[in-house]
């Protein structure tokens, strides 16, 4: 066979192969576009419950939520992961030396959305908000108490009315959780907003979500630094 020809042969069969990678790789992305599609159309991520316009009714004033939450004697135990500190988002980072100041809500609120299609499983859930601190109350959603054992921020599922089983947990599934803080209605807010950041880390880092902000957008540093700035 003359050599121009097997050159030329070889050549054709070389653009094969890169056009077959391009087409697979096309089809393998517009899979991942769809099934992303229809899991945000599934939970509507963008429109999620506003707790902050039913707080009042969902989630009482401190005083009543103290007399709803049933007294226990032992104190609060953190992990010794949570308690060695993570840097995932670090809550004293000073990376943003003049973040502008922002207009907070009264209740600030941070959510973790799950990535995965079902969504956060009700085991793996709640063990890792056990292993924070966490304490599952009354009101069925997840507070960190203080020492008097007031509430100094919760955790609610993402879904109304915002409650977590306790029962058939292994079928339970939460497209995602929110972490919600009354600003004006803790003693410290910079040291309770710390610990906020630090729990909100250490849930991430078991779950692997995405987190969002306030604003619904991508938490990050700047505007953890920019809300220090307003609580001081």
């Amino acid at each position: 066979m003359d050599k121009d020809v097997l050159r030329i042969i070889i050549l054709l069969i070389g653009l094969l192969v890169v056009a077959g990678i391009i087409i697979w790789n096309f089809f393998k992305y517009e899979q991942a576009r769809k099934e992303f599609d229809d899991f945000e159309a599934l939970n509507d991520h963008d429109n999620p419950p506003d707790f902050q316009d039913d707080f009042e009714t969902q989630f009482p004033a401190k005083d009543s939520l103290q007399a709803r939450i049933k007294v226990q004697t032992e104190k609060i135990k953190l992990s010794s992961i949570y308690q060695a500190g993570l840097n995932l988002l670090d809550p004293i980072s000073k990376e943003v030396v003049n973040s502008p100041r922002m207009e907070l809500p009264e209740v600030l609120q941070f959510s973790l959305i799950a990535t995965d299609k079902q969504g956060f499983n009700g085991i793996e859930l709640m063990e890792v908000l056990k292993d924070v601190g966490l304490e599952y109350g009354t009101l069925q959603i997840f507070e960190r108490l203080d020492k008097r054992r007031l509430v100094d921020f919760g955790v609610a599922n993402m879904v109304k009315p915002g409650i977590f089983p306790n029962i058939d947990v292994a079928n339970f599934y939460s497209p995602g959780i929110v972490f919600f803080m009354q600003l004006d209605a803790v003693d410290d807010p910079v040291m309770v907003f710390e610990d906020f950041i630090r729990t909100i880390n250490f849930v991430n880092m078991k779950l692997n979500g995405k987190l969002l902000d306030h604003k619904r957008q991508p938490l990050n540093n700047s505007t953890i630094h920019a809300i220090r700035q307003n609580l001081v």
